[in-house]
């Protein structure tokens, strides 16, 4: 209650004010001041917030590497022995890169990293259409984000560690599904909780398959990363918003893809797969490996039927330099229908009406492209063939004018020989 006073000149006054309309009106005017300060107060903090968020931006060290998803020195090789003794001597300096180079960074180092792999690395090779293999490389990059990305600098470092432990380990993949629990690595006691937590549980088959197909992936994962360190200290410092440092990729819808002759079961194409990436891997360079119907060696010289079979490939090569999934699975097909056991599913289909067009393909008339493609080839065959006569007769003229091996008849493109090959009076035509 606001007491009433008397004040000097008799007036009744109430806090100060001769009557009530007086004292309203102050405490509306005070009252709208204080609403007006308050108010400056709250723009006030608004843009001091953002201002803070200008300068924490400001202050982000991000530097200047470029990615792009044709770079083969960055994205092809796994990791070295050399490249992970530098990434352990520079751990402090990868969770200052981690951190100073952003989420955005590292979202497009992933996404440039998945479309070289994918465009011109080591998936280039695999089988695109089952949808098998498919899920299984998804699985494995949503792991790469999820464990590089979404975490912290020191997990991230912890999964580079664990990929570089992956490559240590290499020469266990032999005895993947090994009947000795002691050498098969889901179990050995050294590496089961890494292999486990890469590829999954030993119970499911889908993870041994993983091991073949990720694992290329991975340690090209942890090479890319310990090769972004590097540079990361060599490079320029730029502004926080700058993005001239990544080239997007392009779409990989006109990307051709080479298609097989043959058609396999589900169960034969994804066993096929399997023993692609068992021979890439872990197979011998003399010849197959793991392709039990197969007997005789490196099949580029043995057995002409067979689809890989190349008779002026060099011996000391591997067989498998060049080897696409596509040929792999060609070849399996006709290892298995000429030695080993056929399949019941495949040969039902191979005698439908689809499968039989791609196998006649070959009959059908050639495009103008392909036809003036195959007269340049033709000619070309015809002026090496030329040269390499040209270069014999040289050879041989060289050798008689030195005496070495004289020439009872002389080549045609010469005087003497064109005089030796013309008609004479005993033989020419009365």
């Amino acid at each position: 209650m606001l007491k009433s006073e008397v004040n000097p000149q008799g007036l009744v006054t109430i806090a100060g004010f001769v009557n009530r309309t007086d004292l309203k009106e102050n405490i509306k005017s005070k009252y709208s001041k204080s609403c007006e300060r308050k108010n400056r107060k709250i723009v006030r903090k608004k843009k001091t917030v953002k201002q803070k968020q200008d300068e924490a931006r400001s202050l982000v060290k991000m530097r200047k590497i470029r990615l792009s998803d044709t770079d083969i020195e960055f994205f092809d090789m796994e990791v070295s022995p050399t490249e992970f003794l530098f990434f352990t001597k520079h751990k402090d300096a990868f969770r200052c890169m981690w951190k100073e180079q952003g989420k955005p960074f590292w979202t497009r180092f992933i996404i440039s990293f998945r479309s070289y792999t994918v465009k011109h690395g080591v998936i280039k090779q695999m089988s695109f259409d089952s949808p098998k293999l498919n899920d299984l490389l998804d699985q494995g990059f949503i792991n790469m984000h999820e464990q590089f990305l979404e975490g912290s600098a020191t997990s991230a470092r912890s999964f580079v560690d664990d990929i570089a432990r992956l490559a240590q380990n290499h020469d266990k993949f032999p005895n993947l599904d090994s009947k000795n629990f002691a050498k098969d690595p889901f179990y050995c006691r050294d590496t089961r909780e890494l292999f486990r937590q890469f590829f999954g549980s030993p119970d499911q088959k889908a993870s041994y398959l993983k091991v073949y197909i990720l694992s290329p992936v991975y340690l090209r994962f942890g090479g890319s990363v310990c090769r972004c360190l590097k540079r990361w200290m060599e490079a320029a410092p730029i502004e926080y918003n700058d993005e001239s440092y990544w080239t997007p990729p392009a779409p990989d819808s006109d990307i051709k893809k080479k298609e097989s002759k043959v058609i396999m079961c589900s169960s034969c194409l994804d066993e096929c797969g399997t023993l692609y990436f068992q021979e890439k891997l872990c197979g011998k360079n003399e010849g197959p490996k793991f392709i039990e119907s197969w007997t005789k060696g490196d099949p580029r010289f043995n057995d002409k039927k067979n689809p890989l079979y190349n008779k002026i490939a060099d011996p000391e090569t591997d067989w498998r330099l060049s080897l696409s999934v596509e040929d792999f699975r060609d070849f399996v097909y006709y290892s298995n229908n000429s030695f080993g056991e056929k399949c019941s599913d495949c040969i039902a289909l191979s005698v439908c009406p689809l499968h039989n067009a791609i196998m006649n393909s070959e009959n059908t008339p050639d495009s103008p492209e392909k036809k003036k493609k195959k007269r340049k080839k033709k000619k070309k065959e015809k002026e090496k063939e030329t040269n390499a006569k040209t270069e014999d007769e040289i050879e041989k003229l060289v050798n008689h004018i030195e005496g070495t091996a004289p020439l009872k008849v002389m080549p045609e493109n010469t005087i003497a020989g064109a005089k030796d090959k013309s008609p004479t009076k005993e033989n020419s035509p009365q």
